[in-house]
């Protein structure tokens, strides 16, 4: 969970400091970010969302935001896809409904 929350922090200094893609319009308090790469113009992150029968305990599922517009989408480009996770996702941040609605 170390690695998760590293990656939770490093996205938030990213994402304040470079672009207007903001991680609770992404998470929107349900779905936390485990992963992210920093490209030029994008940021690509993964989403974490539970699964509830079998081996498999969470699903890592891509998705992207142009830092000058700050609007997430599914990355159906991503080299790995949707990613099957042996472990659940962390607890989501909480967001208030006026924060998350703020997000484009």
């Amino acid at each position: 969970l170390d690695f998760f929350l590293f990656c939770r922090t490093y996205f938030k200094i990213i994402a304040d400091s470079e672009s207007k893609c903001r991680s609770e319009c992404v998470e929107v308090g349900v779905f936390p970010i485990v992963r992210v790469h920093v490209k030029s113009k994008t940021v690509h992150a993964g989403i974490c969302v539970n699964e509830t029968n079998g081996k498999i305990k969470a699903r890592i599922y891509p998705f992207y935001c142009e830092k000058k517009v700050g609007k997430w989408k599914p990355d159906e480009k991503d080299r790995e896809g949707i990613v099957a996770f042996s472990k659940p996702c962390p607890t989501a941040t909480t967001y208030s409904e006026r924060v998350i609605g703020t997000c484009p």
